[in-house]
């Protein structure tokens, strides 16, 4: 069944936040015919894409998070020869999650990765195992430059103690709670409790029932270790596949409250649900903000695959820091969007993001 034009530019939405090109391929009839009424379907998502074009074609990523997707840990996990089995399990998991707490995020494998760390203001590796010396290298010294590191797993206090300042401290827990805003976010699959080093801080620990406050002295399954002007942070568990395979919001809390207390300041700041995912890049020297509205009007399952219908985000607010800007330019056109810049930030209101709405910041 084809899709309806709301699903195509949903998902083509994606790719031209990305700067790229698209394709939509339907199978053709045996009669060699051109069915009418699907070519005004793909005519519909053909004038959507074009007017996007000019604030996205061959843009470049402006992300400040980034995933470091290694082959040593990925080999190690997949199916092979050619199936991903679990591998990729933890990187989708974070990328859902930062993606889900507002943060625009790139995916580098290993050469890039160590290439343009520096680019950056946070590095997570999911459940990453088999760091080499050179990757460990280059997390210590992007972090003693200032930036932030998020490694997890079980496995990290026994195969780099050094690098997240922990050592075991006992067998592991399969199953515990985190603590987040008055709520216990459950977490499974294997939790290591550690022990930190001097000059390595406690940031949370595994508590045994969702009841907060009952218990008073938590093993402790996450750390931060002050490394320069930055920290490393080990999640001593598989927090990214949990969110992989259940998507609970109060783990999406306690990572986005867990950030929230790195101090980072990031160049923009998303006010929004979950749903609506941010992808920044630039063009042109103007910063472009892509609003990508990934929510659905009905329930989606394996046996129901086509989204029908998309309320839309509304009531969303962008900050950006930022010289004073000459203006802006807002793709699709919405004459309700309000912005106002004061003390290096701009604050940019946007009534409602039906699909993919594009901001871009016009340099003076």
């Amino acid at each position: 069944s084809s899709k309806p034009v709301v699903h195509l530019c949903q998902e083509l939405a994606e790719v031209v936040a990305l700067g790229g090109a698209v394709e939509i391929y339907q199978p053709p009839q045996r009669t060699g015919w051109i069915i009418d009424w699907q070519m005004d379907t793909f005519a519909a998502v053909g004038d959507f894409c074009r007017e996007r074009k000019g604030l996205c074609w061959h843009s470049t990523s402006r992300s400040q998070a980034v995933i470091w997707h290694l082959a040593d840990s990925y080999y190690a996990a997949n199916d092979p020869l050619y199936n991903y089995g679990g591998a990729v399990q933890p990187i989708e998991g974070a990328l859902h999650m930062l993606l889900e707490t507002g943060r625009s995020t790139d995916i580098l494998t290993e050469a890039d990765a160590l290439a343009a760390a520096s680019r950056y203001k946070l590095v997570v590796l999911p459940e990453t195992t088999r760091l080499s010396a050179e990757v460990v290298s280059a997390l210590e010294a992007f972090a003693a430059d200032g930036g932030q590191v998020i490694l997890s797993g079980a496995h990290l206090a026994a195969e780099v103690p050094g690098l997240v300042g922990a050592s075991p401290a006992g067998e592991p827990i399969e199953s515990c709670y985190l603590a987040t805003a008055g709520q216990a976010a459950p977490v499974w699959g294997g939790w290591q409790p550690v022990q930190p080093a001097a000059g390595t801080m406690a940031l949370a620990g595994a508590m045994a029932q969702p009841e907060i406050g009952r218990e008073t002295d938590p093993p402790v399954v996450v750390t931060r270790r002050a490394v320069g002007s930055g920290s490393i942070i080990a999640i001593h568990g598989p927090l990214f596949r949990n969110y992989f395979q259940a998507h609970f919001p109060p783990t999406r809390r306690w990572f986005a409250e867990m950030v929230a207390g790195l101090g980072i300041a990031w160049e923009v700041q998303l006010d929004a649900p979950a749903r609506l995912e941010p992808i920044v890049r630039e063009l042109d020297g103007r910063l472009t903000i892509n609003l990508l509205n990934r929510g659905a009007g009905e329930m989606l399952m394996p046996r129901r695959v086509i989204v029908e219908e998309l309320a839309p985000v509304t009531d969303v607010t962008l900050r950006v820091r930022c010289p004073e800007p000459a203006g802006l330019s807002v793709v699709p056109a919405e004459p309700g969007v309000d912005w106002a810049w004061a003390d290096g930030e701009l604050v940019v209101s946007i009534p409602r993001v039906d699909v993919h709405t594009v901001v871009a910041i016009e340099p003076r």
